[in-house]
């Protein structure tokens, strides 16, 4: 169990990942959400939203590997992705891309969340 929970740790790690590179990238933001970037200031916010992603991500991906801090990397994966979810279902009227990355959010939110806890209950049995 605890190379599933490894595995789907990690992966929701590199969906977190994905955005960071749009820090990098301004004029691919505008396509990958679906949303018109109107201004310097609203660059700033969204790049400044990749490098957070990117924080998330990073600490996600190296729980996985260093088997270290799950319940760190869980909870910071699950509260980044969930808020996402609650946000999009209570704002209303937003487009396709963000609602696949929604989508997206919710699969790995509980893919994360039934692996953490199945994997965990029992690394508390072996203690």
């Amino acid at each position: 169990m605890q190379s599933l929970f490894r595995s789907v740790l990690f992966l929701c790690g590199l969906i977190h990942l994905l955005p960071f590179a749009l820090a990098f990238m301004p004029d691919r933001i505008a396509s990958a959400y679906g949303v018109e970037v109107s201004g310097s200031d609203m660059a700033l916010l969204l790049r400044h939203r990749a490098v957070l992603f990117g924080i998330v991500g990073a600490i996600m991906v190296h729980s996985s590997l260093t088997r270290s801090n799950y319940l760190l990397a869980t909870l910071t994966g699950l509260v980044s992705m969930l808020s996402f979810v609650w946000l999009f279902m209570h704002i209303g009227g937003i487009n396709d891309s963000l609602r696949r990355i929604m989508l997206v959010d919710m699969a790995a939110s509980l893919a994360l969340a039934v692996t953490a806890v199945f994997f965990l209950r029992k690394a508390g049995r072996a203690n």
